[in-house]
C-alpha cells in the first residue's frame, strides 16, 4: 500500500463506522416504536366502575314494639241535666264531668308496605295493627243525702291498626327521614256506673267491642343496615272520635234520671321496628 493510500484509508474506516451507528440506530428507533404501537396508550380514560348503591325501593314485612299513651278523656254525664241533680242535693256535682283520658299501656304487632325512590324522594304505603289490651278506671265518691255513692268509667283499647301513606327523604343512602299519615282503626270497649254503694241502687251502661275509626299522623327516621334490613323508630298520634253510651236504670232512685258515659279515644304511639325488604327494589348502579 502506498502512503497516499494510507492516509486515506483511516477516513473511510470513520465514514464506515458513522454510517454503522446511524444504521444502528435507525434499527433500534424501530424497534421502540414497533414495541410502542403494541402498547396500549398511556392515558386512556379508565373503564367505568359500577358499585351497588342501596335503594329503598321495594316491599317489607316487619314487627314493632313500644308504648302509648292516651290523651282523650272519659266522664259521665248525669241525666236528665246536672240542675236536675242538685236540686235534689248540691253533693251530686261531684260525679258530673271528666274522669280519666285514654287508655295507656305497652304495645306490639306488625307491619307492612312498600316504597318506591326516585333520586333522594321516597313515596310509600304501610300497614299495621298493634294489640295494646290497655285499659283505664276511674272512680269518684262522696257521702250525699247522708248516703255512700260512687261514679265510675272505664275505657279499653284492645288493639290499633292504621294505613298510612308515606313521603320522606334519603339523604343519605341508609337513612330514610319520613312524615305519614292515614286511616286509624281500633277496638274499644267502654263502660260505666252511678250507684249507691250500700244498696247498689243507680245507672250503668257499656258497650263492648266497639270498633271505631280515624285518623292517624307521625313521623320517624329509618335506617338500612344492609339491603335487606331495616330499623326504624316513629311517633304517631291517633284518634278515634268519641262515643255516648247511655246509662241503664237498675233500683231506679228517681224517675228519670240516670247517666250517661262520653269517651273520647286519641293518644300517643312512640316504637320501634324492624323490617325485611324483599322484592323488586334491588341495588341501583353509581357511576365513578
Amino acid at each position: 500500500m502506498f502512503p497516499s493510500e494510507l492516509k486515506i484509508f483511516p477516513v473511510f474506516i470513520a465514514t464506515d463506522m458513522k454510517n454503522l451507528a446511524l444504521v444502528l440506530a435507525a434499527l433500534g428507533l424501530g424497534t421502540v416504536a414497533a414495541s410502542a404501537a403494541d402498547m396500549p396508550p398511556r392515558y386512556t380514560k379508565a373503564p367505568v366502575v359500577v358499585a351497588p348503591v342501596a335503594t329503598w325501593t321495594g316491599c317489607y314485612i316487619g314487627v314493632n314494639a313500644g308504648y302509648s299513651w292516651g290523651d282523650g278523656s272519659s266522664s259521665l254525664a248525669l241525666q236528665p241535666s246536672l240542675a236536675a241533680w242538685t236540686a235534689l242535693d248540691p253533693g251530686f256535682a261531684v260525679f258530673d264531668g271528666r274522669y280519666a283520658g285514654s287508655p295507656s299501656g305497652a304495645l306490639g304487632g306488625g307491619q307492612a308496605g312498600c316504597n318506591y325512590q326516585s333520586g333522594m324522594f321516597v313515596v310509600g304505603i304501610e300497614a299495621d295493627i298493634d294489640y295494646l289490651g290497655a285499659s283505664k278506671t276511674t272512680s269518684r265518691a262522696g257521702i250525699v243525702q247522708g248516703d255512700p255513692y260512687a261514679g265510675t268509667v272505664s275505657q279499653k283499647l284492645d288493639w290499633l291498626g292504621s294505613v298510612r301513606g308515606r313521603v320522606g327523604i334519603s339523604p343519605e343512602s341508609n337513612w330514610l327521614l319520613y312524615a305519614t299519615g292515614g286511616l286509624a282503626y281500633g277496638n274499644t270497649s267502654f263502660s260505666h256506673q252511678h250507684v249507691r254503694t250500700d244498696t247498689n241502687q243507680g245507672f250503668a251502661g257499656a258497650l263492648d267491642n266497639d270498633f271505631r275509626t280515624g285518623w292517624i299522623v307521625g313521623a320517624g327516621a329509618e335506617y338500612m343496615v344492609t339491603p335487606n334490613w331495616t330499623v326504624k323508630g316513629e311517633y304517631l298520634y291517633y284518634d278515634l272520635g268519641s262515643t255516648r253510651v247511655v246509662g241503664l236504670l237498675f233500683n231506679q232512685l228517681a224517675n228519670g234520671f240516670g247517666a250517661d258515659g262520653l269517651y273520647t279515644t286519641r293518644g300517643s304511639i312512640a316504637r320501634a321496628g324492624l323490617n325485611y325488604k324483599f322484592g323488586w327494589g334491588g341495588a341501583v348502579g353509581a357511576k365513578y
